[in-house]
């Protein structure tokens, strides 16, 4: 148990809270980590998209302790088809997050990501030099957007996951499943949100560099 308890408080330490814990005088260590969730986000877009997080739309946000939801580059990305046909390409993050199950539906989160428009200027000469805690713009070839995701719920019983969907015209959906079974949207719910946006816009609602001004943690050896 002991053992248990000092995982339990480095993990605490290091996962990255989406939503608010609503836990009793008499949760266990076990109890706190069945309600860990992993996080998985699918793309139907044209664009790569990276650096995804988010964290519950009642507390401030700050990306350097926001809940990480990956990130899916097409080349590296998993792809599967949609029941109509059309591909999509999903990933899973490599880390969890603490998650109530009871929390009264919908769940509210603000959804921050990047999105790589042009993958050359981003990874090319300008984009290695470029630093993102000195400069409010975003990498070249990219832009970062936000978004207020309502989440249906509540949580299923056997829901080890929650999923963000993001769609062609800027909106992103919300869903709760499991992790070792990819639950993509529809081809009808995709087709609905099929409209590209106007040339040059990426999302609904464009931000600054969510970590200009934030220090780099110490390397430690």
């Amino acid at each position: 148990m002991k053992f248990i308890a000092v995982i339990l408080s480095f993990t605490i330490a290091l996962l990255l809270t989406a939503c608010k814990p609503q836990g009793s005088p008499g949760d266990s260590a076990a109890e706190t980590l069945a309600n860990t969730m992993t996080t998985s986000s699918y793309n139907y877009t044209t664009h790569n998209l990276y650096d995804i997080s988010f964290k519950d739309a009642t507390l401030p946000f700050n990306v350097a302790d926001a809940a990480r939801a990956g990130s899916v580059f097409f080349r590296n990305s998993s792809r599967a088809l949609l029941d109509g046909g059309e591909q999509y390409r999903f990933a899973f993050a490599d880390c969890c997050f603490i998650w109530d199950k009871h929390l009264p539906a919908p769940t509210k989160l603000r959804v921050v990501w990047n999105v790589v428009y042009d993958l050359d200027l981003f990874e090319g000469e300008s984009g290695k030099h470029y630093d993102d805690r000195a400069s409010k713009e975003p990498a070249p070839g990219t832009r970062w957007c936000s978004a207020m995701v309502e989440v249906p719920g509540p949580a299923p019983v056997t829901a080890d996951n929650l999923s963000l969907h993001f769609l062609p015209d800027g909106t992103v959906i919300g869903s709760y499943g499991k992790a070792s079974a990819p639950a993509p949207l529809s081809s009808a719910q995709v087709l609905a949100h099929a409209a590209p946006m106007p040339k040059g816009q990426y999302c609904k609602q464009e931000i600054t560099n969510p970590w200009f001004g934030i220090p780099r943690a110490p390397h430690k050896e």
